[in-house]
């Protein structure tokens, strides 16, 4: 049983107070003036033991603050987390490239038809933060920023009507430009709206193969134009992690599907489908771990593509005359990125 030095220093007190005074009074009972000595002696000796215990318990050392550690959850007030998170810095010129790897699912619901397939690919982004004072920097716009990425890998084609093939080729490109403004909510949380134009391209090759059904496949070629609209935030958690998040809307200006029916058979023409109506959107959360001149960085993220029916054209080849349209579809990717930013 543990026992503080102040308990000590009272055991010797009860002990002069119930029985050394009590042997005293015992013999000297009928003496008054000794009675009143005997008192005052009491009264003193009380006195000095509880100074005494009072002083020696007054220079024991405080238990030590247990020390506090960086949490989030903590609930501290601004500037207990300032102690321990610093504030986001953002650089003027910052780079990042990395792989991707994501399923991509393309869809034609009229038709029963999907194409399916792990895509792998790289990407990189370069951003621009014009101090200010510089000609590109204004209340409205003080970032700027241009990425593209190119993926490909096999994909399996199955439909209704035409039966199945496995291992077509498939690959894609895309190119983006956006402007934005980011505004610091506070130290450790920046809020950023941003717009621009982006460009996708899309093959998928079948040609001179067959399917299951004995049907002939062919190349087929898309192109998107649109205009990404979205908002993205980035806080500061600990002080060497990072979360952020992103979630676009993308505008459909137009796109243009092109058939090569001429891998068929020769008599056959290439058919070019224009496409007006569709829309898009993507999203992304990315972990971030700081270092001294590096950060790595994981983002799973989805992209989503739903592009309505074309105009039906009319194409005329060496045999054959061929009318179609580009039917209502949809494409689904997600996955995730690995990369390095700096």
């Amino acid at each position: 049983m543990k026992t503080s030095r102040s308990t000590f220093c009272f055991l010797p007190l009860l002990a002069v107070v119930f029985f050394f005074p009590a042997a005293s009074f015992a013999e000297n009972l009928s003496d008054p003036s000794r009675e009143r000595s005997i008192q005052g002696k009491r009264e003193d000796i009380i006195s000095r033991a509880l100074d005494a215990a009072m002083r020696e318990q007054a220079a024991e050392p405080a238990p030590p603050r247990p020390e506090l550690t960086p949490s989030p959850a903590r609930g501290w007030s601004e500037d207990e987390a300032a102690e321990y998170f610093p504030a986001i810095e953002l650089k003027t010129h910052e780079t990042e490239f990395g792989t991707e790897l994501y399923r991509y699912s393309y869809k034609e619901p009229v038709f029963n038809l999907e194409i399916d397939g792990l895509q792998y690919g790289v990407f990189g982004v370069y951003t621009y933060r014009p101090p200010r004072g510089d000609a590109l920097h204004s209340d409205v716009i003080n970032m700027y920023k241009i990425d593209a990425r190119f993926a490909a890998g096999p994909v399996d084609y199955s439909s209704n009507g035409s039966g199945q093939l496995d291992n077509e080729d498939n690959y894609a490109f895309e190119l983006r430009g956006i402007a934005g403004y980011e505004h610091f909510v506070n130290d450790r949380f920046l809020l950023s709206g941003y717009g621009g134009f982006g460009f996708r391209y899309l093959n998928n090759d079948s040609g001179g193969r067959q399917s299951t059904t004995g049907a002939y496949g062919y190349e087929r070629v898309s192109n998107y134009f649109y205009l990404p609209v979205g908002v993205e935030t980035l806080y500061q958690i600990t002080p060497r992690w990072k979360i952020a998040a992103d979630l676009e809307w993308d505008i459909f200006l137009y796109g243009e599907q092109t058939s090569y029916l001429s891998d068929v058979t020769s008599g056959y023409p290439d058919l070019e489908n224009d496409q007006d109506r569709g829309y898009g959107i993507r999203g992304s959360t990315r972990i971030i771990k700081e270092g001294e001149q590096v950060n790595l960085f994981f983002e799973p993220f989805f992209r989503y593509w739903r592009i309505h029916d074309s105009e039906v054209t009319r194409a005329v080849g060496n045999t054959y005359v061929v009318s179609g349209l580009e039917p209502d579809n949809n494409t689904t990717e997600y996955g995730v990125k690995f990369g390095l930013q700096y």
